[in-house]
């Protein structure tokens, strides 16, 4: 019985399927060249404000020319409460402001939601576009 031995594609264009760099899929549509930003912003007020520019303020260049909306990603690490948190993008998708509203037990189990501010939390983001 005979063996058979396949040798390694030489080059990258020899590759019969090319992992495509920078790839995201956005619902069932693809998009190519997109990368990843993470950042971090401490809540004041109930509010953590996000600047996707290239010096990280308001008036910077934005660091997307698309941003993927529904690929935006938001933590916080705090194993003791629970956040309730939205996100609106403003100033052409340069700005991300998050509310992130922490969750009390006493409001959790009387309904009532997003009483207190989350002051001092730290959000993480990630977000995609390109």
């Amino acid at each position: 019985m005979g063996t058979m031995e396949s040798t390694p594609p030489a080059r990258w264009a020899d590759l019969p399927d090319k992992p495509i760099i920078g790839r995201a899929v956005v619902g069932t549509t693809e998009k190519t060249m997109a990368f990843r930003t993470y950042k971090n912003a401490t809540v004041a007020s109930g509010v953590a404000t996000f600047h996707l520019t290239d010096d990280g303020l308001s008036t910077g260049n934005a660091l997307y020319t698309e941003v993927f909306q529904d690929s935006v990603q938001m933590i916080v690490n705090d194993a003791l409460a629970s956040y309730q948190m939205s996100w609106a993008w403003s100033n052409g998708n340069k700005t991300l402001t998050v509310t992130a509203n922490k969750l009390t037990t006493a409001n959790i189990l009387t309904g009532i939601l997003g009483q207190a501010q989350a002051n001092g939390a730290v959000v993480k983001l990630c977000v995609e576009g390109r």
